[in-house]
């Protein structure tokens, strides 16, 4: 009987904000976006800027064009992305080994392995290996929406009587 021990290699993309300006104190500028003053752009300061969106108060006018308008939106909504990050992707294996079984010597034997991402931003699957030459996998390097799956194909090959 054959056994396979998986090891599947990913990365992850990471979101990067350079964040206010610090000033000469060493302290960041808080997020224009952060009406209430809290330090978090969130929905209770989704609300107010609703409540402000057609006006031209200044507060609220992001990017200072006299009006609270879909641009100042756009400059809120990124604002609020960076405070409130999607989840990391998040990676899982239908299985952590394989058993393929008796294998006669020059036949093979097939299984499937499903690798799911229950994240909700995207994996990217840069390798599948085995320190085995004996085991073939139909896919290399793939990557998953949030939510996603794939099944890869891991195909058994004794080279040899006793292995």
């Amino acid at each position: 009987m054959r056994c396979l021990h998986l090891k599947v290699v990913f990365t992850v993309p990471i979101l990067l904000w350079m964040g206010g300006i610090s000033s000469i104190s060493g302290q960041e500028t808080p997020s224009p976006a952060d009406f209430n003053g809290d330090g978090t752009v969130d929905f209770s300061d989704f609300v107010v800027f609703a409540q402000a969106f057609g006006s031209a108060d200044p507060q609220f006018d992001l990017n200072a064009n006299g009006s609270v308008d879909f641009p100042d939106f756009l400059v809120f909504t990124q604002a609020f992305v960076i405070d409130n990050p999607p989840p990391p992707p998040d990676i899982s294996l239908s299985v952590t080994s394989l058993s393929f079984g008796d294998v006669e010597t020059g036949q093979s034997s097939d299984l499937i392995l499903s690798i799911s991402n229950s994240g909700r931003t995207e994996l990217s699957v840069t390798g599948i290996s085995s320190s085995d030459d004996q085991f073939i996998f139909s896919a290399g390097s793939f990557t998953l929406a949030g939510g996603g799956r794939q099944d890869v194909t891991v195909t058994y090959s004794p080279g040899a009587d006793g292995t």
